[in-house]
């Protein structure tokens, strides 16, 4: 684990409204694992953090889509 303080520190300063950077963090590192089961990562930290981006985006989109639908549902019983 020889990325982690800097996968957490660049998340923490790219991502400052996620508070499971934890839970990101460890699925980046069982992605990695995965994928290196069937082929060899020619650059593990860039994969480890392109990894965590991705993951990272796809939470903001997830919550910024269910607050969207908690409003919609908030505005028709009113």
């Amino acid at each position: 684990l020889p990325h982690e303080a800097a996968l957490r520190a660049w998340m923490r300063e790219r991502f400052p409204r996620l508070v499971d950077i934890d839970d990101i963090v460890q699925e980046s590192y069982s992605r990695m694992l995965q994928a290196r089961s069937t082929s060899p990562i020619a650059s593990p930290k860039a994969f480890l953090f392109a990894t965590a981006r991705n993951l990272a985006l796809g939470r903001l989109r997830h919550e910024k889509v269910a607050s969207n639908f908690v409003l919609e549902i908030g505005r028709a019983h009113v």
